[in-house]
């Protein structure tokens, strides 16, 4: 469910943008957000390493642009380096704690985190060691600047509030700063899609859902793989969400809740891993120190997700009702499977009599080397 909403999502704010901009594109925002969706999941079948060589430059050149619109900000307005103090913080929450309005920030500062799962979700077509070089180098930095150059922008002069992002660009930059933008959304969305496949090829296996055509796009790497019915599937999941919901406002809503409590799940599953090996392999003097961490990182995935409760009837009731049906259908697959296999099972002449019949009585062997689908 938390596939669905993400390659719509950035595809919509540049387009926004660009209405702002050009009052011609107005009302023609959904068609070409549209378009655009087509185009990308039509070059799935090329495979990931295929997207990521074209559009990997790319994506360098776009931080470059995030990190350099932020330090110019930054160095406009020095006082908003103070953000990077956790104090800052802490106080800030406390006084809208006192307002009565922390879970209202707290709804708005999901949407300042989510998206950082999609770097995981492509663990299986790149591997671990791409993925933190390019977040410790290049994403992680760019956004911090990127993040303190709209503060920056904010402080010095509120009334831009409406989109702190492209106000950071020179008027004379904002159309080549969208197509940047539209550019780099493609990528964005492909990297929940890719691993959309591979979460489907991974509960194939484990029986959840019907064997399904895997082609494997690379010869080096088994884990690019492109499944076309889920690709489809998906798509047209990511259509219908686009055409009802239309704007990427609302796409948020529906993101924010789907996200915090994967979040929560997540973070439950580690601790429980990580108990199983202190226990089986003899550590138990590590179970209090790691308990502590990881109650400490669900105590926050909670608050996140309390935060977004609120905009369930808003939107978030979507990917709810996605991950029901989901849940049924994969449990029913599964548990038919079962009954399947014991059905066979005890249809099968017992094993014992069989192997004995076979040193008795004379079987015909072939010459050549069979091989049996199981």
């Amino acid at each position: 469910p938390a596939s669905i909403t993400p390659p719509a999502i950035p595809v919509f704010p540049p387009l926004e943008a660009m209405e702002l901009a050009t009052p011609v594109l107005h009302g023609h925002t959904l068609p070409i957000a549209l378009v655009i969706l087509m185009a990308l999941f039509s070059i799935q079948r090329f495979g990931t390493g295929v997207v990521g060589a074209l559009f990997g430059p790319l994506l360098v050149v776009w931080f470059l642009m995030l990190a350099v619109t932020g330090i110019q900000q930054i160095s406009l307005e020095p006082l908003i380096l103070n953000a990077l103090n956790p104090v800052t913080a802490v106080n800030f929450l406390a006084d809208q704690n006192a307002k009565g309005d922390l879970m209202s920030v707290m709804g708005h500062v999901v949407l300042g985190v989510t998206g950082s799962e999609c770097l995981y979700a492509d663990l299986g077509h790149f591997g671990p060691l791409p993925i933190r070089l390019s977040w410790l180098t290049v994403t992680m930095p760019a956004l911090f600047l990127n993040y303190l150059g709209q503060g920056a922008l904010l402080i010095r002069d509120p009334s831009k509030a409406d989109n702190p992002f492209y106000h950071m660009f020179p008027d004379s930059f904002l159309y080549p700063a969208v197509a940047m933008s539209s550019l780099a959304t493609v990528v964005a969305s492909q990297a929940v899609i890719s691993g959309s496949f591979s979460i489907t090829c991974e509960a194939i296996s484990l029986g959840y859902l019907p064997r399904l055509t895997v082609l494997h796009t690379s010869k080096t790497k088994k884990g690019q793989i492109y499944i076309p019915s889920a690709n489809y599937l998906l798509g047209a999941a990511v259509f219908v969400v686009a055409a009802v919901f239309g704007k990427a406002s609302s796409l948020a809503n529906a993101y924010g809740l789907s996200v915090t409590m994967t979040m929560a799940i997540t973070t439950l599953l580690v601790s429980l891993v990580g108990v199983r090996s202190c226990v089986s392999h003899s550590r138990c003097y590590l179970l209090a120190p790691m308990l502590m961490v990881m109650g400490g990182i669900l105590a926050l995935d909670l608050l996140l997700l309390i935060s977004c409760v609120d905009k369930f009837f808003d939107g978030a009731w979507l990917p709810f009702a996605v991950a029901v049906a989901l849940f049924a259908a994969m449990t029913t697959w599964a548990k038919g499977t079962r009954l399947l296999r014991a059905s066979i099972q005890e249809e099968l002449p017992p094993l014992a009599p069989f192997l004995s019949w076979l040193t008795t009585e004379p079987v015909h062997r072939t010459s050549r080397t069979a091989v049996y689908a199981v």
